[in-house]
């Protein structure tokens, strides 16, 4: 495989450490190798655009191929391509490889290439002085750099040692070593002193500052012990910028949903970086032969790797994203597997910098645990929360290999109520009547048993059955009522999927006054385009590109407009934006076919925006009206307008509500 070269101008640390881990991931997309590197021969060049750094470079470009990176949609005229951040695997492939067909067409003088250095001339022995010549001066050859003790030690011991015999091969992701000299701090004490410096109220800030020493430190070739040491103070930070929501971030994300996506990306990048970190002892201790059961560093790597890992995931379902980033799960299962074989699965761990206060297992289970209660059906702020709440479930997990009876049914609804951990595939656990005969015989699948965790809940909610005070409780209840059916790992669909339908192009209006006012006014632009994925008897999903959209949440109340239909309204189920920015959502469709009404309260001018549904036979329900959050009281009476046609009614009982809407019936009166 040929080896081409980048160097990246003007691009600062957040996108480099997102460029080089998305390479990384696209390398089996790749028809040729890539690499870093700032001098020498380079093939492609990559500038930062978002920077006046990287504008002005690439302003200054002369010849060989180049790219852009950019956030925002503009024309790559003065470069050859366009990368769109957030950078995507698949995206960076297909341009690196159109790169490449490019390069090929290059005329080798149009290359980049360091001048040639002239040859050394070869000494000859004499025993006459040289003239003395005072207009040439003979350069001082620099002596060769001796290698410090660790350095060659390491490599004495990397050319002795392989991993330990008997346990199961590791191939984690883990950053390139750097070639170049990098901006870090590697001494613990200094970078606590730093770390103590940053802005406590500015996480966006903190979180930059970070990145900017955690990403060349994940790329320097260090001791083991001194990069975990570094590490844990990194660490230290993440309970405060995961799991931390103040009124500030809530009203960004609702002021300026670029600014709050922007900052999404970053902690994610974080994240990443800090798994990373964690991977990089963890493979080095693989590599020396070393034993997680011998070693108390190896083993305390593994057990923050997987800790990292649950909470770059967890952070990814908090905002509904495809959950980690690719083959981060397939790390997490490879450790399981190491785990398992080498028995340190409830092992816990001191050093002297730390202890873990939860050995490997109870980080693997939770995140299963989080991930089999299908996060992307529920609410942002019950996430955090969830995870939890799985992790109090964690030890009623249990684990084992598939039995033979496991392994080789047919018939599905025999092995129903486990589920299937396919530790082979980048995937979390997965209802075990739903895999095939093929993956379940693999020797690294395992069966997830969770019947624990639902005798566990069911004490629960007996507990709150007996008690009249709940409290915050009431709360974890709630969310346990929601989950406690994917549990079951039988969950069934409630509505029956029709014959698949291809892109079919529809129109959603999200919160109440779009919806009344494109049922008005069609043309008023308040839609925006979707396309519909599949569809089923009770609802459908539909997907767009995210950059398309305003910011949408679970339960949001919305219009359904298509072509040759009449409107439908829906509410939003369960949300997922994938790894290339494309949103999907579920719609649970509201019976009815709406239409746009007013009502203005007794003896009042002031008029209020109201839907009006007919009666439904189907479900026995009588004419009823929907207003907006906050709109409905019982047993007031209100004058509706109904296009040319005004008449007097009371309102009776609320049928539904969310935060969006309220759904009540009526009695029209006599005027």
């Amino acid at each position: 495989m040929a080896m081409l070269r980048i160097k990246l101008c003007g691009v600062n640390n957040i996108d480099m450490a997102a460029l080089i881990s998305v390479l990384q991931l696209s390398d089996s997309r790749l028809t040729s190798e890539w690499q870093l590197r700032q001098s020498g021969q380079i093939d492609l060049f990559i500038y930062g655009v978002d920077t006046e750094e990287g504008r002005s470079m690439l302003r200054e470009h002369k010849q060989g191929v180049s790219a852009i990176l950019t956030q925002k949609n503009q024309s790559e005229t003065l470069a050859n391509f366009l990368i769109k951040k957030p950078i995507r695997t698949k995206q960076l492939a297909e341009i690196l490889n159109a790169a490449e067909a490019k390069i090929a067409t290059v005329k080798p003088a149009d290359k980049i290439t360091p001048p040639p250095q002239p040859r050394p001339k070869k000494a000859v022995k004499t025993d006459k002085k040289p003239k003395s010549n005072k207009s040439i001066e003979t350069p001082k050859l620099k002596p060769a750099k001796k290698p410090s003790l660790l350095g060659a030690l390491s490599k004495h011991l990397s050319r002795r040692k392989s991993p330990a015999s008997g346990l199961p091969s590791l191939t984690l992701s883990t950053p390139s070593p750097s070639d170049d000299k990098l901006n870090t701090i590697v001494d613990p004490k200094a970078l606590a002193t730093w770390i103590a410096s940053l802005p406590a109220d500015n996480q966006a800030i903190t979180v930059d500052a970070l990145l900017e020493k955690l990403v060349p430190l994940n790329r320097l070739s260090i001791a083991p012990d001194n990069r975990l040491a570094l590490l844990e103070l990194y660490r230290e930070l993440v309970n405060a910028l995961v799991f931390s929501r103040d009124v500030d971030t809530i009203k960004l994300e609702m002021s300026d949903p670029t600014v709050f996506e922007a900052n999404i990306n970053q902690l994610n990048v974080f994240l990443e970086e800090l798994a990373l970190g964690y991977k990089t002892v963890v493979m080095a201790s693989y590599q020396q032969g070393l034993r997680p059961n011998l070693d108390n560093t190896f083993l305390f790597a593994i057990i923050r790797a997987a800790e990292s890992i649950s909470l770059l995931t967890t952070n990814a379902f908090r905002h509904y994203r495809s959950a980690p980033p690719p083959g981060a799960i397939h790390d997490l299962h490879q450790l399981y597997l190491y785990c398992e074989a080498a028995e340190v699965l409830d092992s816990q761990v001191s050093l002297k910098i730390s202890e873990t206060k939860k050995p490997f297992i109870h980080y693997y289970n939770q995140i299963m645990l989080t991930g089999i209660a299908d996060p992307y059906s529920l609410a942002k702020y019950d996430v955090f929360r969830l995870f939890k709440l799985m992790g109090k479930m964690a030890d009623k997990v249990t684990i084992s290999p598939l039995s033979k009876h496991q392994r080789r049914a047919k018939h599905k609804a025999i092995i129903a109520g486990h589920f299937c951990l396919e530790c082979h595939s980048d995937r979390l656990a997965t209802p075990l009547h739903l895999v095939d005969q093929e993956n379940r015989q693999s020797a690294e699948t395992r069966v997830l048993n969770p019947q624990g965790v639902l005798f566990a809940i069911e004490q629960i909610f007996e507990a709150a059955a007996n008690t009249t005070k709940l409290g915050r409780y009431d709360l974890d209840i709630q969310l346990l009522k929601k989950v406690i059916p994917q549990f079951n790992a039988s969950y069934q669909r409630q509505y029956q999927r029709l014959a698949p339908v291809t892109n079919r192009p529809i129109s959603l209006a999200n919160g109440f006054d779009a919806i009344h006012c494109c049922l008005a006014k069609p043309d008023d632009g308040q839609a925006t385009e979707w396309t519909i994925g599949n569809q089923g008897t009770g609802g459908l999903m539909a997907k767009c590109h995210k950059s398309m959209l305003p910011v949408i949440n679970i339960g949001d109340f919305v219009g359904v407009f298509e072509a040759n239909l009449a409107p439908r309204l829906g509410i939003i189920r369960w949300l997922q934006i994938d790894h290339n920015d494309i949103v999907q959502v579920g719609l649970q469709i509201h019976p009815g076919q709406p239409a746009a009404t007013s009502l203005s309260p007794k003896g009042q001018a002031i008029e209020t925006k109201c839907l009006y549904l007919p009666p439904i036979a189907e479900i026995e329900q009588a004419e009823t009206m929907i207003v907006g959050k906050g709109g409905y009281s019982p047993n007031r009476t209100f004058r509706v307008k109904d296009g040319e046609k005004t008449y007097t009614i009371v309102t009776k009982k609320l049928l539904s509500y969310s935060l969006n809407y309220e759904q009540f019936n009526y009695k029209v009166l006599n005027d």
